[in-house]
């Protein structure tokens, strides 16, 4: 059984993951609304691809980031 200092631990943990998860939602939505991407995942690392091939400039320091 969890004591009360367990318990919240373990739901600002809950809540902790579902504020970063809202955020990457919608860094997706403004993706797409900016026509950035085509994407609907969250994980923001596979939306580089998408991203990338927008980006106009020849710099390749831009599409590294």
């Amino acid at each position: 059984m969890q004591d009360g200092a367990e318990k919240e631990v373990l739901i600002r943990r809950y809540l902790m993951g579902r504020t970063w998860e809202q955020i990457a939602v919608d860094i997706v939505k403004e993706l797409k609304r900016e026509h950035l991407t085509t994407s609907g995942e969250t994980f923001l690392e596979w939306q580089r691809p998408y991203v990338e091939d927008h980006i106009a400039s020849d710099d390749p320091v831009l599409k590294s980031l």
